[in-house]
């Protein structure tokens, strides 16, 4: 069963796998060889991870873009940053995920324990070997 969170979080790592990638590129081929479609995928990027409530990272790709479109000089440095962030949120979103995998599995081990517990407690479960002999 997924929850909400877990598809919360997918949504966003999709997008920061994209994000990744095409940072990637444009560090690889150089921001002057990013053409309108390029710069279209940003904005969208943009605009997703700030309704996801990454808006740092979301107004860095926006500026990125439009430095990009008005062939600043200040690009390669926004560049950079968008590339920091990136790589920290990635972090921040995989300690988040671990977080809730831990949280489930003590949940579960909590509920097991509890059930053993009233299994003894209502005599459902045979007497341990020690303490016959």
């Amino acid at each position: 069963m997924i929850t909400t969170l877990q598809q919360e979080l997918e949504e966003i790592r999709s997008t920061l796998d994209g994000v990744r990638t095409l940072v990637e590129n444009l560090f690889v081929r150089g921001l002057r060889t990013c053409g309108p479609g390029e710069q279209a995928r940003l904005g969208v990027f943009s605009e997703s991870l700030e309704q996801s409530g990454a808006g740092r990272l979301g107004s860095l790709l926006g500026r990125l873009r439009d430095q990009i479109a008005a062939d600043d000089r200040g690009a390669a440095r926004t560049l950079l940053l968008a590339q920091t962030h990136v790589l920290l949120l990635d972090r921040l979103l995989t300690l988040r995920v671990v977080s809730e995998h831990y949280r489930a599995a003590i949940e579960v081990a909590q509920a097991a324990a509890a059930e053993e517990q009233g299994a003894r407690v209502i005599g459902l479960e045979e007497p341990d070997a020690q303490s016959e002999g």
